[in-house]
């Protein structure tokens, strides 16, 4: 496994140790790239022979190296090593994202690298997951303000408009009356969007004080009786978590309220030995799920829960309520 010569190679026992049971794959080249020394995870993370090994360079699994800047940069490394991200190209052509950790060393006066290379491909793939999800969540966030804006604001404006209009033309009561019920109504639809744009103190109120604070709000416009049931330990948990289980609570919510015609509703956040479990049900119309997965309201949800590793079962049918199930795993 060495395409050292037999002096060179007894300087190096020292590493084999650590070559040999590392899960990290590791490799030593010389000053001009050429590969010299691999333990066997650096093998099966390339995909290569022990034959192949002896003859590749550097620039065979990583291109970077092709580049002067980068050659200049290995040479230049400090004592201490440095550590970078990179991308190696199996013998395959699959691209793995890798955290690389190099040194420098010297033996009969020539300089040598010792690098240790981990494959982060999922974990960059799982931040990009994340990341598109968070974009993907505000869209879905804007799409669904711009909805409310037009169907509960923008359209009993409009309506209020003409009706004055006409009460100009003919003076008649009733459209005064009638102006009146849709401005009312455009207002509480404003204290309902602002409710639901703005984000509780939850550091200092906790979960369960911003959830009643919210359903307390909402009620006042929309009565429905409601019961929340809480039994977990908030201080295990992040802020960001915290908010993003406010946010989903939300949606159910509003999504009862606005479309359920329920007359109760149940909120419950429950913490098991292996899960933490969330929960919205309610008495309403109920509805087919396949004909909902894609709207606005339960693709937020879903976003949310995908974000954090959770899952999501939503169990409805015509005339039979709906129940909202999500269950993710304790920290």
């Amino acid at each position: 496994m060495t395409n050292l010569n037999a002096d060179m190679a007894s300087n190096i026992i020292r590493y084999k140790m650590l070559m040999n049971t590392s899960q990290d794959a590791i490799h030593i080249v010389d000053k001009y790239g050429n590969l010299l020394e691999w333990n066997e995870a650096f093998k099966k993370h390339l995909g290569y022979s022990e034959e192949e090994l002896i003859h590749l360079n550097i620039v065979d699994w990583d291109k970077n190296w092709t580049r002067p800047d980068k050659i200049e940069l290995m040479h230049g490394i400090p004592e201490e090593g440095i550590s970078f991200e990179a991308i190696h190209t199996t013998k395959d052509g699959i691209e793995k994202n890798v955290d690389i950790k190099l040194n420098k060393f010297y033996e009969d006066n020539e300089l040598f690298f010792y690098s240790t290379a981990r494959d982060i491909t999922l974990q960059k793939k799982i931040q990009k997951d994340i990341k598109r999800a968070v974009i993907q969540g505000e869209e879905n966030e804007k799409r669904s303000i711009r909805v409310e804006l037009h169907e509960k604001i923008d359209q009993p404006l409009t309506g209020a408009k003409i009706f004055l209009s006409l009460y100009m033309k003919n003076g008649d009561r009733k459209i005064l009356d009638e102006t009146l019920v849709l401005l009312e109504e455009s207002i509480n639809n404003i204290r309902d969007l602002s409710h639901v744009v703005a984000l509780p103190n939850l550091k200092d109120t906790g979960l369960e004080s911003s959830v009643l604070l919210f359903t307390k709000q909402i009620n006042e416009h929309h009565p429905i009786a409601y019961k929340l049931t809480v039994n977990f330990d908030e201080s295990r948990y992040s802020l960001d978590f915290k908010t993003n289980i406010y946010r989903i609570i939300q949606e159910a919510y509003r999504n009862t309220i606005t479309h359920s015609r329920a007359n109760n509703v149940e909120i419950v956040i429950m913490e098991t030995a292996f899960k933490l479990k969330i929960a919205v049900i309610d008495d309403g119309i109920g509805f087919n799920p396949d004909d909902k997965m894609n709207s606005i309201g339960i693709t937020k949800i879903n976003t949310r829960v995908e974000v954090y590793n959770g899952t999501c079962i939503i169990d409805s049918m015509p005339g039979k309520g709906c129940s909202i199930k999500i269950e993710f795993p304790l920290p």
